[in-house]
């Protein structure tokens, strides 16, 4: 109808009502653009903020799973620590018997600091990050991610390299009535282990290797703090911009 009503305008050379009819296509077209641009828009914050609360949610779960994996790999590095002093003094009291078989049971163990990424994965293989607007948040998310594959790759190659000096520990202790639940945190005594403790005072390189496996314990200790700490900061960020 618009466009018989232009014909007929043209026909009898009324420009003024051409440049109108003109005028109201074009302002139509636009408000339609805006429309749809503002409605694309209103959907794209809605899936941010939906999205945003699915990253705060695997964030702090992330961040529980670091602390209480930092807080049993502390423990192991203070038990390590009081084995290869108890071995330098060649002194062991009763009382601490239990302490230093467990301080050799854990000697070696790590564990693999997993990120919780089920989100930032989905954005990433939908080509959807940009629907996060804070560049601070998106920048700080990738490098998150890429700390924690560094890191899984670094403790797959300490753990080749650690092979040798846990196996010096393993020949020296022979573990007696172990089950399933001794092998993740402190089921482990000194009635569960044979081990010669005056031996192990005159071999230097027994004590040698204990002390790698706490030094490269220590190191796994310094790294998962970082990561608990870059992990909470994203935290607080998305808490920020909510």
């Amino acid at each position: 109808m618009l466009l018989r009503r232009v014909i007929e305008h043209v026909k009898k050379q009324e420009w003024t009502a051409v440049f109108l009819d003109f005028l109201i296509v074009v302002v139509g077209v636009f408000i339609g653009i805006q429309v749809s641009n503002w409605n694309a828009a209103r959907a794209d914050r809605a899936a941010e903020a939906q999205y945003l609360d699915r990253l705060h949610e695997e964030l702090e779960l992330t961040a529980e799973r670091l602390d209480v994996d930092l807080g049993w790999q502390v423990e192991n590095a203070q038990r390590l620590r009081f084995v290869i002093e108890s071995l330098r003094r060649c002194e062991l009291a009763e009382k601490d018997r239990d302490e230093f078989a467990l301080g050799l049971f854990v000697a070696g163990k790590l564990n693999l600091p997993m990120l919780v990424d089920t989100t930032l994965e989905e954005l990433k293989s939908s080509g959807r990050m940009n629907i996060i607007q804070d560049k601070q948040l998106r920048s700080g998310l990738i490098d998150l991610q890429r700390r924690f594959q560094v890191s899984a790759s670094h403790i797959d190659a300490v753990g080749t390299w650690a092979v040798e000096p846990v196996n010096q520990i393993n020949k020296r202790v022979v573990y007696l009535n172990l089950d399933e639940n001794s092998s993740t945190r402190n089921n482990v005594g000194w009635s569960d282990i044979e081990f010669d403790f005056d031996a192990a005072c005159e071999e230097p390189a027994f004590i040698a290797g204990l002390s790698a496996v706490w030094n490269y314990t220590l190191e796994n200790v310094r790294r998962d703090r970082s990561l608990s700490e870059e992990t909470n900061k994203l935290v607080s960020r998305i808490e920020e911009i909510q």
